[in-house]
């Protein structure tokens, strides 16, 4: 919102923090056609709504990258999942590109019965977009859910703790409601066990690094300080 102001822009509120309500949409509609009675030429974009599938396509060039830059096929890819598209662009791309690459989704916001058939969906209508045969294949979509606690946007123990893992083991910047939270759902499954021994794992840092400075109370605690500079 800082930016925003920043830089000018109008902005409009909607009573809910849904941001797959359906009062979202008609909101943004009205918005769109006021903009095209006052003569310009408005482009909606909500990553739930139509443009989702353009957003996925983006994402397909990610798995591109990989399957170029690894010598093998990675067994999995771990990454947040918030509208999912970026996991759905990773099942396209590699479905199109005959990998049997597991994607591992830690969502952030909506439990595993709401994301992952919109993650599926929205990998077939990024395929279907950029004109690449892709089989998907809905094995090779893993979603967890558990480490959306305490709420979207919110940090938890987890996500704090596997912050710190990333900072001081890897010099990895992470945010702690978004790719910490990733992160601890790759580090709780890799100790349970369930993902296979001796598997290829790439993690994809999505970004959001300026969350951490908007957190950095919780943070400088759960680091023991007693405040942050």
């Amino acid at each position: 919102l800082l930016l925003d102001r920043l830089f000018g822009a109008e902005l409009h509120w909607i009573d809910t923090t849904d941001p797959y309500a359906d009062a979202v949409q008609v909101r943004l509609d009205a918005l769109e056609q006021a903009a095209r009675d006052a003569g310009r030429r408005p482009w909606q974009i909500r990553l739930p709504g139509r443009t989702g599938a353009l957003a996925a396509a983006a994402a397909v060039g990610l798995a591109d990258e990989l399957a170029a830059q690894c010598a093998e096929p990675p067994g999995l890819v771990c990454l947040a999942a918030g509208s999912g598209l970026t996991a759905a662009g990773l099942l396209a791309g590699f479905a199109a590109a005959g990998l049997v690459t597991q994607v591992l989704a830690i969502s952030v916001q909506q439990p595993e019965s709401f994301i992952r058939p919109l993650i599926l969906r929205r990998a077939e209508e990024a395929a279907a977009l950029l004109g690449r045969e892709a089989r998907i294949d809905p094995s090779r979509l893993v979603v967890d859910d558990r480490f959306i606690d305490p709420g979207y946007g919110l940090s938890s123990p987890t996500s704090l703790a596997a912050l710190k893992v990333a900072g001081r083991a890897g010099g990895l910047v992470l945010d702690p409601a978004y790719t910490a939270k990733a992160l601890a759902g790759l580090i709780g499954r890799l100790g349970e066990g369930s993902i296979e021994a001796g598997a290829g794992v790439v993690f994809v840092h999505t970004g959001g690094a300026p969350g951490l400075f908007a957190q950095s109370a919780a943070i400088a605690q759960s680091l023991g300080d007693s405040a942050a500079s």
